[in-house]
């Protein structure tokens, strides 16, 4: 009973001191504690670990004053410090603090005291801690702070706490925005959360509507309702937040007042398709029952059913579940893809199992004309396509480019397929719309096997395409060879014409594969074969990228001079798309350098408009005549302009050659390189003469070509890139000419040239308005007193009353006034010039005048003063 007594007053003693020293702030102090009982000490074993978790606070005095281990951790890792922070026991707290543990320590984890105490909701404790200078922001592992553990265990009294000391409401740390708001949104803490909200830390709808806040979303729509309709920057609402969280209620309580739950965001997602992504059949339902139909389609451009969204999340429960609901098995997406399309871009079988055996129907073609059988061929998918076919599809069906299923199997290389296909019937001799065979395909691809396979199988080695090409012309433009030694192999005729008249010779050689038109010749191509338009094997074999076909073509007996019956001769094919080295060959030969064709045009002709100036200059060197034109009455130098070709202009520039003759339509080369917006060419032009005053025969001068072109061009729509190129080239040229025809008019102005400037004006009559450097040319005539320019200009409606775009803001009355030119200023007073205006230093002409010593000009235009 003594003993009892003796424990009662020791512990007496101690919460006094304790109580004392928390008020007061100091630590408590170990001998300032009351003895403990005698033999407390070797109460748990001696362990104070134990005596903390255990709630004893006089056991854990005693052993805290005897010594007991301060460290020993137990399966959480926790230290007494730590089981005292999470059992709410303050005073041993304060005590350990004071006999000096470390502060530091964190349980398994990362929790410190701190932490703990908040966890545990002990509010007492956590202010002790704070006084103890722990930090309130203090993180675990988990991007957690002491909040975070509060408001995640619904301790309200304890989230006020931590928030009037001054911890932070939305503190986060990490990649993902994680706050002790989403904490207790996270753990359902919605009597938390709608404190934060009282205390000025709101989320916003979105997040409340993803944590299920419904009581959030009510207290919105008493006092703020725009917040239920506020989007973010992918324009979602909160109902799109509340369908990706799968929150079911939610999403009822928003559709039950009113809000739309297929609106779709910027991403073209809705809740719809977030509540099939997430198979959240509760939702769906919800969205029947709320009026979603069994037609709908997704706001993607694919414009996706229920059952393609389903074959997509590859979900063959949720695809039945659909289908039992009574959505239609053939429903076809906006692309005109149904399900069972679907299946098979996916390359699912079981699902595509499923839907033929709930009917669907397996010959329904896409936008594409395509059926299912089209897309498991042109996949590969084997299975698929046994799998089509045994519940009926059509081998023979066709989509808009004419190819059936076994085209496709071809062009993607699944032989496999191909041979399936064969076997249940596929038409090996069917053409598609370029008039292309499966054989021709395989050639294209050199696919050997599948050659082999379509041969063995029938495949007609003679047919020809659109163009009259046979599967060995096409196997002649490729540069491998395997299918090409395939056909020869199997007596491919190398002699067949196509509807031009052109043998397999003319794709090899045209391709630079001179080994296989060799290869041609040694199974029996003619080399003396002429078309009927009168064309040798010599045409194509000079539009290669190097000589040796030429040359080998030459050894064999053709010649460089042939010639075809619109009168082009092998080197205009050499200068239109030959290289250098052949042109010299053919020249060496003793091609003739100045043949006509039919429009008149000499192989120098068509060189320049190709513009490869080494071709250029090795024809000019040997004799070609640039002044000559063609039919047309264009010369080599018009071709080059017109394509913007500056190496061929400057070459006959070099030459002599004058930049001012114009064609037959009147057009000098300047005219051309405008009109097609040649900027650099224009500016080679004008660098060596070109008149840009000069008109052609219709009365258009270089800047009104080029103006109406690229006023034509402004009006197109739906540019290719290249068209678009085209009318930027233009737009920056008529850029570049304009400001060329206002300098030179300014420079005829300060030259006194009046004759020159007439014709600018007569080009451009706006130069009379224009300013440069702040000056219309009317200010510079009339401070040169340059009576003739002034007239001209005047005539060209120039503007007498015009300020200056310079500091004095003169008008050119001021400036004849300031230079004293009396004849000018008596001229533009007669012309309408207003005498009273004021430059931007407030003064008159007259005051201009008296001032710069002109007294009687003073008095003539003050007289004018008078009179206005």
């Amino acid at each position: 009973m003594i003993a009892h007594l003796r424990v009662a007053a020791c512990g007496l003693a101690l919460c006094g001191t304790f109580l004392a020293a928390f008020s007061a702030g100091p630590a408590v102090r170990a001998d300032a504690v009351a003895p403990p009982a005698p033999g407390m000490e070797r109460l748990y074993g001696g362990s104070l670990l134990q005596a903390a978790a255990a709630g004893d606070l006089y056991a854990s005095l005693a052993l805290l004053r005897a010594g007991a281990a301060l460290y020993e951790t137990d399966t959480e890792g926790r230290t007494p410090l730590l089981t005292a922070a999470a059992s709410g026991a303050p005073n041993l707290l304060d005590a350990l603090l004071a006999a000096g543990v470390r502060r530091g320590d964190t349980d398994a984890a990362g929790n410190n005291a701190l932490h703990l105490a908040a966890a545990a909701g002990d509010i007492y404790t956590v202010r002790l801690l704070k006084l103890r200078d722990y930090d309130l922001g203090s993180m675990n592992p988990a991007h957690e702070t002491p909040m975070h553990l509060a408001a995640s265990a619904g301790h309200l009294a304890a989230v006020r706490g931590l928030m009037s000391l001054g911890a932070d409401p939305v503190a986060s740390k990490g990649d993902r925005f994680f706050s002790p708001v989403i904490a207790a949104l996270q753990a359902k803490k919605y009597d938390v959360s709608a404190l934060f909200r009282a205390l000025g830390t709101d989320l916003g709808s979105h997040f409340a509507a993803g944590y299920g806040d419904i009581g959030a979303l009510e207290e919105y729509e008493r006092t703020n309702p725009n917040e239920l309709t506020k989007v973010d920057r992918m324009m979602r609402h909160a109902v799109h937040n509340a369908a990706d969280a799968g929150q079911v209620e939610v999403m009822r309580w928003f559709i039950q007042r009113g809000h739309s739950f297929t609106q779709a965001s910027q991403d073209g997602m809705n809740p719809v398709q977030s509540a099939l992504h997430l198979d959240n059949r509760e939702m769906l339902e919800l969205f029947f029952e709320s009026g979603l139909s069994l037609l709908y389609r997704d706001s993607t451009a694919y414009g996706n059913t229920l059952l393609n969204m389903a074959v997509l999340n590859n979900n063959p429960g949720q695809l039945e579940w659909f289908l039992d609901k009574g959505v239609p098995v053939g429903l076809a997406n906006t692309r005109g893809n149904t399900a069972l399309h679907t299946a098979v871009e996916q390359d699912t079988y079981p699902i595509a199992k499923i839907l033929i055996a709930r009917g669907a129907p397996v010959n329904t073609k896409n936008e594409r004309g395509a059926t299912p059988l089209h897309l498991a061929s042109e996949k590969g998918a084997t299975a698929l396509a046994s799998l089509l076919l045994d519940s009926g599809a059509d081998i023979a069906s066709r989509d808009t480019s004419r190819r059936q299923p076994l085209h496709l199997a071809v062009q993607g290389g699944h032989i496999a397929l191909a041979r399936l296909l064969i076997e249940r019937g596929a038409d090996v001799q069917f053409r598609e719309k370029r008039g292309y065979t499966p054989l021709h395909i395989a050639c294209e691809r050199d696919d050997e096997p599948a050659a082999t396979l379509l041969i063995a199988s029938g495949a007609d080695l003679t047919v020809g395409d659109e163009r009259g090409h046979t599967p060995l012309h096409v196997a002649a433009a490729v540069p491998a060879r395997k299918c090409f030694a395939l056909l020869l192999s199997k007596g491919a005729d190398p002699n067949a014409g196509d509807k031009e008249g052109r043998t397999p010779l003319w794709p090899a050689l045209e391709g630079d594969h001179l080994e296989l038109a060799q290869a041609l010749v040694n199974a029996g191509a003619k080399t003396s074969h002429v078309t009927p338009a009168g064309r040798t094997p010599m045409f194509p074999a000079v539009r290669g990228k190097s000589d040796k076909a030429a040359k080998w073509l030459v050894a064999n007996g053709l010649t460089v001079d042939a010639v075809d019956k619109e009168g082009r001769t092998v080197l205009h094919e050499a200068a239109a798309y030959g290289e250098i080295d052949t042109v010299r060959f053919l020249l060496a030969g003793g091609a003739p350098v100045n043949p006509l064709d039919a429009q008149g045009r000499l192989p120098l002709h068509l060189a320049a408009e190709r513009g490869n100036v080494l071709s250029v200059k090795v024809l000019v060197d040997a004799g070609a005549d640039y002044e000559k034109p063609d039919a047309a009455g264009r010369l080599p130098i018009h071709y080059a302009a017109a394509r913007g070709h500056w190496g061929p202009c400057q070459v006959f520039i070099l030459r002599g050659r004058q930049v001012n003759l114009p064609d037959g339509d009147g057009n000098s080369p300047l005219h051309l390189a405008a009109e097609s917006g040649q900027q650099r060419t224009v500016k080679l032009l004008l660098g060596r003469g070109a008149d840009f005053t000069a008109r052609n025969a219709a009365g258009k001068s270089a800047l009104d070509l080029l103006e109406a072109s690229v006023s034509e061009g402004r009006k197109a729509l739906g540019r290719s890139p290249a068209e678009a190129a085209v009318h930027q080239g233009r737009e920056t040229t008529l850029l570049f000419l304009r400001a060329v025809l206002l300098d030179e008019t300014r420079q005829a102005v300060l030259r006194g040239d009046a004759g020159f400037l007439a014709r600018i004006l007569d080009v451009m009559p706006a130069a009379a308005r224009s300013k440069t450097l702040g000056l219309t040319p009317l200010h510079l005539a009339a401070r040169a007193g340059d009576m003739k320019c002034l007239e001209t200009l005047l005539a060209a409606k120039g503007d007498p009353n015009a300020p200056s775009d310079t500091v004095d803001g003169n008008t050119p009355l001021h400036e004849a006034a300031a230079a004293g030119t009396h004849e000018a200023a008596r001229r533009l007073l007669e012309a309408g010039a207003s005498a009273p205006l004021q430059n931007a230093h407030g003064k008159t002409a007259a005051a201009v005048a008296r001032e710069a010593g002109y007294q009687e000009l003073g008095v003539l235009l003050a007289a004018g003063e008078t009179d206005s």
